[in-house]
């Protein structure tokens, strides 16, 4: 787990932080402070992944926390990709219905 940890740690990289250097306000990303991954490094697997329901689940740890202060569909919800709430799927769906794949084949050609 600690190598996957590692691993993600290099890789994880959020626009955020530049936006946010570009209007002048500053975000904080707890998850990705030092002294958090440092601390997550020294817990049991169990606490950071686990399943409910017969799904996996990361931040075990933090949903049980708030397990009776947030709302179950809050807790279990699943995790979905970024890009799924910023509307970018809804583009996708509408070029996909403008453009065909034979226009776009012939397009990325020239």
């Amino acid at each position: 787990m600690q190598k996957e940890l590692t691993r993600m740690k290099k890789i994880m990289h959020f626009t955020s932080q530049k936006i946010a250097n570009e209007l002048g306000i500053s975000v904080q990303m707890p998850f990705i402070d030092e002294s958090i991954i440092k601390f997550v490094g020294t817990l049991p697997v169990n606490l950071l992944v686990n399943q409910n329901d017969d799904i996996k689940f990361g931040k075990w740890i933090l949903r049980k926390a708030f397990e009776n202060d947030l709302p179950s569909s809050v807790i279990w919800r699943e995790k979905t990709p970024m890009q799924d709430g910023s509307g970018t799927v809804g583009l996708i769906k509408m070029f996909d219905s403008v453009i065909t794949d034979d226009v776009f084949k012939e397009k990325i050609k020239k």
